[in-house]
């Protein structure tokens, strides 16, 4: 692509939760690329992209390529990956190609997971962890905009406290995980594909966190529900990757662990879903009440106090 070529079209496209502004641009030769402007509130999150994209894309993990930068205007114009997410391939898929996707999917998490000395050595970027206070603050968040969406359900202070010694103690166990890079929002939405390979979006967050966030992120996805056995043959696809991470654990207390994490990211997700909903985008409602599903689950399998199960039932 040539500097400042000019598009003979522009066709705004959705951003999804994100606060950029995303737009597909057309040129005379027919060719296509994305131009994603970054608004000057966030104008910090302009050089962590470029940045995360850099240290990702010399590594060899699957990212959309960068074709031109404008840091004046915060614009930056990528490869067009097209319009199809796995979140869309999903349903039309056979058992047997879904399998093959994952295995392609847990292969990225796990590349990127190994990446953490780099990480620590290389990136030049400011070296944020996802560790018990963010846990904990996005655990907050999910009561803050869940109960401010939907006020009726409200519990009683004596259950809001039991809500919040709960999620205290969520957080600290999740944090206490051995670390690795993680992408932190390594689900269908944000996993383009074209044919039989597949690029990585939405990854300016990368960071230090939980060894098994992207993993969780992944099997427990609040938008699609893989099937039990693409559960459990992805987790011990993982599991046989953690040596290599320099992590030693039994396959029991893995699982445990997967379903613990997963309990995080799904409460913190409602939270999510609850905020982008209260700013008018109504979409994200139809998934709240699959991932409060996934959260009991997790609950069960967990048999964490049945009181915390109650109170959920009560308000989702």
């Amino acid at each position: 692509m040539k500097k400042n070529y000019k598009p003979v079209r522009i066709e705004r496209l959705a951003g999804d939760a994100s606060v950029r502004i995303f737009s597909r641009l057309f040129f005379e030769d027919g060719s296509t690329a994305v131009e994603m402007i970054t608004p000057k509130t966030h104008e910090p999150d302009y050089e962590k992209y470029i940045r995360t994209q850099a240290f990702l894309n010399a590594h060899s993990v699957p990212v959309p390529a960068v074709l031109e930068t404008d840091a004046q205007s915060l614009k930056i114009i990528l490869e067009d990956l097209g319009s199809a997410d796995y979140f869309s391939l999903h349903p039309s898929l056979s058992e047997e190609e879904r399998i093959a996707y994952y295995k392609k999917f847990t292969d990225a998490a796990i590349k990127i997971a190994s990446l953490a000395p780099e990480f620590k050595r290389d990136y030049t970027g400011e070296k944020e962890i996802l560790g018990f206070e963010r846990l904990s603050w996005e655990l907050d968040f999910f009561l803050d905009n869940y109960l401010t969406l939907y006020p009726e359900k409200r519990p009683a202070d004596d259950n809001l406290k039991i809500f919040k010694e709960f999620f205290t103690n969520l957080a600290r166990e999740a944090a206490s995980f051995p670390t690795v890079l993680c992408h932190r929002d390594f689900h269908s939405k944000n996993i383009m594909v074209s044919g039989s390979g597949f690029k990585i979006i939405d990854f300016q967050d990368l960071r230090l966190g939980p060894y098994n966030y992207d993993l969780a992120s992944l099997l427990w996805d609040s938008y699609i529900a893989p099937s039990d056995d693409i559960i459990s043959t992805i987790e011990k696809r993982f599991f046989a990757a953690l040596p290599k991470l320099g992590i030693e654990i039994s396959f029991d207390e893995f699982q445990k662990q997967n379903r613990i994490t997963a309990l995080q990211r799904n409460i913190k997700a409602i939270g999510t879903f609850a905020n982008q909903a209260s700013k008018g985008k109504t979409g994200y409602l139809q998934f709240i009440f699959p991932t409060f599903e996934k959260i009991l689950e997790h609950l069960e399998i967990l048999q964490i106090h049945k009181n915390i199960s109650r109170i959920l039932k009560n308000i989702k």
